[in-house]
């Protein structure tokens, strides 16, 4: 069983912590099911193929150009939830030395709150509004199931691999010659970690050759219209898109694109054989879910493609 918090504890803590994660289930093979995933892969490679031009071509019209100012990793405007692989957690695991407990929550609604009077970014106060709102993912114990994990950030909603010191980064020299691209890049040297730093001003990302493909594409993504943008102060500060980073954006769009879907198709297999035994939206597994959150943590069962987790968050106190 994973850790269990019977009583809360003064805090010590500003962010959400996640438990230890037990595997209760992993994934298995299913002939047919692997030829489903086969043939979709297939299709999503065809799609690549035949776009792979006009995809690049809306990138370099993009005229986009990194200002390193680090928003991204911030969350000044939006949420800024970076969502994570199975095969991403591993990476930046095994980088940076850190156990995964220490780096990943389940994926879960923005919980962060604007204080106006200090604008300062603010966690607890909405974790009792969004259990009411996901009540349809709460079973008969009170767990939250929810698909997949995503980055931890601190009390500012900053990611906690944005930093402002070469003191707090982890990389190596070697690494940073290898990223050409960038219009800077810097290196720390660290033992045993394999992790380049690039950075511009006073923002630099501790695991930029192990960041996930969410960042790896940003503000680019692959929707049902082609590629897209997000909000960025990068978009149009040139009338073309560097050529080298526009064949790098569009490699990494489609990379990102055949991995989310696989992730998706396997998840949803999980999905689909516990939600069959499983009772959702119970007054009682309500109930329970708000006991567990007044005493100071939530229950999670967390679907991805390697299986199902069982893990517990611990809630910072409200301030």
């Amino acid at each position: 069983m994973t850790d269990t918090f019977p009583k809360k504890e003064s805090s010590g803590f500003a962010v959400p912590v996640t438990g230890d994660i037990t595997t209760v289930s992993m994934a298995s093979a299913d002939p047919a099911f692997e030829k489903t995933v086969l043939s979709e892969m297939e299709q999503i490679s065809k799609f690549c193929e035949n776009e792979n031009n006009k995809i690049r071509k809306d990138i370099e019209n993009a005229g986009f150009s990194c200002t390193y100012c680090g928003r991204c990793c911030q969350r000044e405007e939006a949420d800024n939830a970076v969502f994570l692989l199975p095969c991403e957690i591993d990476r930046i695991e095994s980088a940076t030395g850190m156990r995964k407990t220490d780096f990943i929550l389940p994926l879960f609604p923005d919980f962060y709150t604007k204080d106006d009077a200090s604008s300062v970014l603010i966690e607890t106060k909405r974790f009792a509004e969004i259990v009411k709102s996901i009540s349809d993912q709460i079973d008969e114990e009170g767990r939250i199931h929810t698909f997949g994990w995503m980055l931890q950030r601190d009390k500012s909603g900053r990611c906690i691999f944005l930093t402002s010191s070469s003191s707090d980064v982890v990389g190596s020299a070697e690494s940073a010659e290898s990223a050409e691209s960038a219009e800077s890049a810097e290196s720390a040297e660290s033992a045993g970690s394999t992790v380049s730093v690039k950075s511009a001003g006073t923002k630099r990302c501790g695991i930029y050759d192990v960041r996930p493909g969410l960042c790896q594409t940003y503000p680019f993504y692959l929707g049902e219209n082609g590629i897209e943008d997000c909000q960025c102060e990068g978009l149009s500060r040139n009338s073309k898109t560097d050529a080298a980073m526009s064949n790098e954006l569009t490699q990494a769009a489609m990379e990102r694109l055949f991995a989310e879907q696989e992730d998706l198709l396997r998840t949803r297999q999980h999905v689909k054989t516990e939600s069959e035994t499983v009772l959702f939206n119970t007054e009682h597994g309500v109930e329970k879910a708000f006991n567990d959150l007044k005493a100071g943590f939530l229950k999670f069962i967390v679907y991805d493609s390697c299986g199902i987790h069982h893990t517990i968050i611990r809630i910072p106190e409200s301030k």
